[in-house]
């Protein structure tokens, strides 16, 4: 072999020595590439906040007391009907509803005693006003609270402004429940089967009357001043709203009502009284299904 054959054989191991030395180190780092290890993907989905948001509310008891579970509510409006001879009136229906405690209906069956009576009025909150307007009345039974029953009061469309509905004990047929104190449930219902000493409200809610329909309002004493501005420019005096809704903030922190609702009465809507009794259906935890 020549010298010049020998240079060329010598270059050629060369070069072929470091291509397989290239293509090992290539192999390896391919080998590390794929030993690394891949992020593992569990087979459970993972729930959205979105959909964590609606189960959550869908686990909300729905036998809380409706103050419990919307304390924003608002104004709600209410058309007058056509009593028989022509006046205009509004519908009120009155009916125990279940909720896990003693509620009203216990503490006026200790008051009142099971065949007892409780006076519901429409006044007016107003003192100018209650001069003018006579107060609407009318006695309600307590079996007839317990079975849920509908009624007319009469209104005068002349004399508007804020109202207040009212069930109150009145043994001294003064036939008004403005001036009574809230009653005190605690120590009525502690005394389980005791009379209360004097006369007490024990449920309100206001009322605003138009012209031509009325606002009744729905909710706790925290979302009455949302209500001011909404009445004062429907026409409502600013002087004596101030007065009212102060009444009425107060009079919601004595009682704690459960807010009114709107119920069908026929083709007109009647303005529904929830009366809290005690109800062990109530206090069952409701069934979440998951999807």
């Amino acid at each position: 072999m020549d010298s010049r054959t020998k240079t060329l054989a010598i270059a050629g191991a060369v070069l072929l020595a470091i291509f397989l030395m290239m293509r090992k180190g290539s192999k390896e780092e391919r080998v590390a590439q794929n030993d690394t290890p891949k992020e593992v993907k569990s087979s459970k989905k993972e729930v959205p906040a979105r959909q964590k948001a609606r189960l959550a509310a869908k686990s909300v008891p729905k036998n809380l007391p409706l103050e419990v579970r919307n304390t924003s509510a608002g104004l709600r409006t209410v058309a007058y009907a056509e009593g028989k001879n022509g006046n205009p009136v509004l519908k009120f229906r009155i009916a125990a509803k279940g909720v896990c405690h003693p509620g009203d209906f216990e503490a006026l069956q200790n008051t009142l005693g099971k065949n007892g009576s409780v006076t519901f009025t429409l006044e007016p909150i107003s003192k100018t006003k209650k001069v003018r307007a006579k107060v609407a009345r009318k006695d309600v039974t307590l079996a007839q609270i317990s079975k849920g029953t509908i009624f007319e009061m009469p209104v005068d469309k002349k004399r508007g402004g804020v109202y207040g509905f009212f069930l109150c004990t009145d043994s001294a047929s003064k036939g008004s429940c403005i001036g009574k104190r809230p009653a005190d449930f605690n120590m009525i219902l502690a005394k389980r089967g005791g009379r209360a000493a004097q006369d007490a409200i024990y449920y309100f809610q206001f009322i605003a009357l138009k012209p031509d329909s009325s606002l009744f309002f729905s909710g706790t004493a925290e979302a009455v001043d949302n209500t001011r501005d909404n009445l004062s420019d429907q026409g409502f005096s600013e002087s004596e709203l101030d007065q009212d809704l102060n009444y009425a903030k107060q009079m919601l922190r004595g009682v704690q009502p459960i807010p009114p609702v709107t119920k069908a009465a026929g083709d007109d809507t009647a303005i529904e009284i929830p009366v809290a009794r005690f109800d062990p259906k109530s206090c069952q935890p409701p069934t979440v299904k998951v999807r």
